[in-house]
C-alpha cells in the first residue's frame, strides 16, 4: 500500500465521517426545530388565552358600572313615577297601592 492510498483511504474515512456528522447534526437541528414549534404554539396558547381573560376582565369592569348605574336611573324613575301617581292619595290608599304597584314594577 503506498502513500497516496493511504491518503485516499484517510480522506475516504474522513469523508464519511464527516457525511454522518452532517446527517446527524440535521437529524439534531430539524428535532431542536420541532421541540422549538411546539413550545412556541404552546406559548402562543397560552398568550391568547391570557389575552382574552385580560380582555374580558377589562369589558366586565366596564360594563358593570355602567350596568349598576342604567338600574339605579331605572330605578329612581319608576320611584319617581309611583311618588307622581300616588301623590294626591290619601297615605292609607297611597300605601295599600304602592306596595302592589311596586311588587309589579321591582319584581
Amino acid at each position: 500500500m503506498g502513500i497516496a492510498e493511504i491518503k485516499n483511504r484517510i480522506l475516504s474515512e474522513a469523508e464519511v465521517k464527516a457525511k454522518k456528522r452532517r446527517q446527524e447534526t440535521e437529524k439534531e437541528i430539524k428535532k431542536l426545530l420541532a421541540e422549538a414549534q411546539l413550545k412556541a404554539a404552546d406559548l402562543r396558547g397560552k398568550i391568547l388565552a391570557e389575552g382574552e381573560k385580560r380582555a374580558e376582565e377589562e369589558k366586565r369592569a366596564i360594563l358593570t358600572p355602567v350596568r349598576l348605574q342604567a338600574k339605579k336611573m331605572l330605578l329612581e324613575e319608576k320611584h319617581r313615577l309611583l311618588n307622581e301617581v300616588f301623590a294626591g292619595s290619601s297615605p292609607e290608599i297611597r300605601e295599600k297601592k304602592e306596595i302592589k304597584v311596586a311588587k309589579f314594577l321591582y319584581g
